[in-house]
This record gives C-alpha cells, sequence and structure tokens, in this order.
C-alpha cells in the first residue's frame, strides 16, 4: 500500500515537472522567436524609411550601381517567396520600375561590354544578383560570365571569385559545352587565396594581414558548401570564424583597415546567417554580452538610418563620421534581412529558392501558434491526469 502511493506520488511530481517544462518552453520559445523576429522588422521598417526619406529610390542615372542596387536586393529579400511563385512583399515601396531598368541596363552593359578583361565583373554579379532577388532571370548571363568566362581564374581578385560563386549559387547554374570553368574551380580558387592567419585580404600575394571585409564575403560564397558538408570549405570556414572571433570587440562591432564601422559588422551578419550560425547564441560572438547585432546597432542614427563610422576614414573619404551614409545604411538594411529571414526559419539571405510549399502556405507566426496551442493541449492533459491520480 506504501509502495503504491509512493508511486503515485511519483508519478504527479512527474507531470507537473513534464507540465511546467512544457509550458514555459511553449511560452518562451515562441515569444521568443515572435519578439525577436518583430523587433528585427521594426529596425528594418524604420532603416527603409530613413533610406528613402534621405534618398529617392533611383533615377536612371543611378541603375545597376552602388547608389540603388543593394537597397533594392534588401528590399526583394524582405519577401516570402511561395513555390507558385508569388512572393509576398513586406516593403510597401514598388520594385517593378526599378527591375525593368536595371534588367535593361545589365542586358546593355553586357551586349556593349562583354567579359574583356578591363571589364570589373563585380557589377555584373551585383546587379544580377539583386535582379534575382527580385524575381527576374538574368541566369544566361551570370553563366556567361562565370562558367563560360574565358579568363582564368588566377587573373580574378577574391571579391570578384566570391560574387561569382554566390551569383553561381543563387541561379542553379550547370557547366555546358561552352563552359571553361565549373564552380568547383571557384571553390577550390578561393580557397587557395586563404591567408595563415584564417582569413582573406583583397591583396593575398602580399602576405599581409586579413581584412574582416573579405573574409565575411569569402564566408558567404562557401556558406553553401560548408553547410553541404565539403571537407574542405568546412576546414577552410571553421579557421575563417578563428580569426572572424578575434577582430569582434567587447561591443560587439567589426573594424576594417582599422577604423570600425557599420559596413564590416553588417557583412559579418550576413557570413553567420548564411553559415547557419545563430548570432544570437554562438559564443564565438559574444563579446562582454553584445552580439554582432548589438555591434551593427551602435551605428544606427535617431531616425533609423546608419552611419558609416564615428571616426574618421581614410580609406573612405566620403564618409562623414557619425552622419548618415547610404551605404552603410543600405548594408545594414540586407543585414537586418538576413537576421530576420533567419528567425522566421526562412531560406538565407542568398539562398533564392521557394521558401514555403503549398502544405505549408502559411505564415510563420500562425505555425508558431499553432505549435502553442498544441502544447498548451498537452499540458492540460498532463495536469488533468495529475488531478485525477
Amino acid at each position: 500500500m506504501i509502495t503504491r502511493v509512493f508511486s503515485k506520488r511519483i508519478l504527479k511530481a512527474g507531470c507537473v515537472f513534464l507540465g511546467t517544462v512544457l509550458l514555459f518552453c511553449c511560452v518562451f520559445s515562441v515569444s521568443y522567436a515572435q519578439n525577436n523576429s518583430s523587433q528585427l522588422q521594426d529596425y528594418i521598417n524604420s532603416t527603409l524609411d530613413a533610406r528613402f526619406s534621405h534618398t529617392d529610390f533611383f533615377d536612371e542615372s543611378e541603375v545597376g550601381s552602388t547608389m540603388c542596387d543593394w537597397i533594392a536586393f534588401a528590399m526583394g529579400r524582405y519577401a516570402i517567396v511561395y513555390n507558385d511563385g508569388k512572393r509576398e512583399v513586406f516593403c510597401s515601396v514598388q520594385t517593378d520600375e526599378y527591375a525593368d531598368a536595371a534588367e535593361k541596363y545589365l542586358r546593355d552593359f553586357y551586349e556593349t561590354s562583354g567579359v574583356k578583361t578591363s571589364v570589373k565583373l563585380t557589377e555584373y554579379f551585383r546587379t544580377a544578383i539583386t535582379l534575382t532577388a527580385l524575381g527576374r532571370d538574368v541566369s544566361d548571363i551570370i553563366k556567361a560570365v562565370t562558367l563560360n568566362n574565358p579568363v582564368s581564374l588566377s587573373r580574378l581578385a577574391v571579391m570578384t571569385l566570391s560574387y561569382a560563386l554566390i551569383a553561381l549559387e543563387i541561379s542553379d547554374i550547370k557547366p555546358d559545352e561552352g563552359s571553361v570553368h565549373t564552380e568547383q574551380e571557384f571553390i577550390d580558387r578561393l580557397i587557395s587565396l586563404q591567408l595563415d592567419d584564417g582569413g582573406w585580404s583583397l591583396t593575398p600575394l602580399l602576405a599581409g594581414s586579413s581584412d574582416v571585409d573579405v573574409t565575411a564575403i569569402t564566408l558567404q560564397a562557401l556558406a553553401p558548401f560548408f553547410r553541404a558538408g565539403n571537407k574542405d570549405a568546412v576546414s577552410a570556414v571553421d579557421k575563417a570564424l578563428v580569426f572572424l572571433s578575434s577582430r569582434q570587440r567587447s561591443s560587439g562591432d567589426f573594424a576594417s583597415y582599422g577604423v570600425f564601422n557599420a559596413e564590416s559588422t553588417s557583412q559579418v551578419l550576413v557570413a553567420l546567417t548564411e553559415l547557419g550560425i545563430n548570432f544570437y547564441s554562438d559564443e564565438r560572438f559574444i563579446k562582454d554580452g553584445n552580439t554582432v547585432l548589438d555591434g551593427l546597432l551602435l551605428y544606427r542614427l535617431s531616425d533609423g538610418s546608419f552611419t558609416h563610422a564615428f571616426t574618421k576614414d581614410d580609406q573612405n573619404a566620403s564618409a562623414v563620421p557619425g552622419a548618415y551614409n547610404y551605404l552603410a545604411t543600405d548594408q545594414a538594411a540586407y543585414a537586418l534581412v538576413s537576421c530576420w529571414r533567419q528567425q522566421t526559419e526562412l531560406n538565407s539571405l542568398y539562398n533564392m529558392r521557394v521558401d514555403v510549399s503549398d502544405f505549408a502556405d502559411v505564415d510563420i507566426v500562425s505555425v508558431l501558434s499553432s505549435l502553442r496551442e498544441l502544447l498548451f493541449r498537452l499540458v492540460y492533459i498532463l495536469f488533468s491526469e495529475f488531478i485525477t491520480l
């Protein structure tokens, strides 16, 4: 009799403990995810609003330039892509006119310039990546300037190689009879340029120290292969993460060429989200309690826009310390979008495939709410069992 009563008490205690744990988890995890994504959306919305209050979205003379490509990219990725081609866009500013103008610019540029060695190939990649984010197909041009480009990869700079690899990945481009390169060759060439300290530099042949910006963008390019378990990519990325972690200061932000700035911090955030690393919890990138996101928000101005830096930057003479800067704002915008995409469990920033299939054609908040309801029911059943014991 005593044994039976004792067993019931143990069972009751187990039910109470399990119920409490489930209740805590369902309430905390769901509300935490919702609060994070909601706060990130507030940041994104205020950044976009501030950007357009400082400067019009674009004019014809700026199409296909850094003046508007990167902010258009942020707007294009601030959306959910469904497998029927539908895109749920969260920015009220229309991008169709820009996409038309940018595609015309890119095709005219290719028709006029081709892929001669004198042509800055990164111009192709930036606009092509932006157009893909806006739902346009320019894979023919991407293929022409990557796999079918007769220029030796040994003549391409690190940034060109990185953005070429990103452009190839977003378009699922495969070699054909006209191809002179493969995707693997781009990967191998990038990894071969890694320096002894674990990072990459604009001038690898000088064997100096690595640069945070260049390293972060290279990691963005290698991210799909790291996540797929490519042995060489995993080894290279792991070493680079040690380098980046060592360059983060206690406030969470990063420097390039000795100047702590918003853009470098933005690129590290994008690299982490592309690699599948949660910037909120990975201890390698939390210094004195500050995450990389905290570091980026240091450069956020009162209107929601961003400054480049708070000190003079000889490498960026046009940037006024502490004042609005369009490029810092644009890169911060898409970095914040990359965070939002991760926290809402959508594809990463540069993974432009379908986000939501037919069977899950609902918004993420609804999914989380349903999960919370299911867990509450389970808790109710457990406590009901407790009462009847």
